[in-house]
């Protein structure tokens, strides 16, 4: 699945899993966030998670260097999104969508780690 190009997000992103590495003894590839990152987003309610998404630019597809997401990370995401959709006010101009939660997991997750290093 191709996330975004989004250059704050892709830098986060490899922050995170350093951090994370260094404070477990091992590396954890992006892959292997998405689950924890989606149960991490599903703690949040609906408004913190359209703040989070609204720090990056997830309207640019990446190219290359995608992300395989397993069949029930998928489902899972679907879940998450389905939850954020029914939050989200009908006054919102927005559609989450399982890339983009996905997208706003991960970002969230990667600042969680972060907070968590320092």
């Amino acid at each position: 699945m191709n996330l975004t190009n989004d250059s704050r997000f892709k830098e986060r992103l490899e922050k995170a899993i350093e951090a994370r590495a260094r404070l477990t003894d091992y590396f954890v590839p992006v892959q292997g966030l998405v689950r924890p990152a989606l149960a991490y987003l599903a703690e949040l309610d609906g408004a913190q998670a359209r703040l989070i998404l609204g720090d990056i630019n997830v309207s640019v597809k990446g190219r290359g260097g995608g992300v395989r997401v397993s069949a029930e990370n998928l489902v899972e995401a679907d879940r998450v999104c389905q939850m954020l959709r029914k939050t989200t006010p009908p006054d919102v101009h927005f559609r989450w969508s399982t890339r983009v939660t996905i997208i706003t997991a991960l970002y969230a997750y990667a600042e969680h780690i972060l907070a968590a290093a320092q």
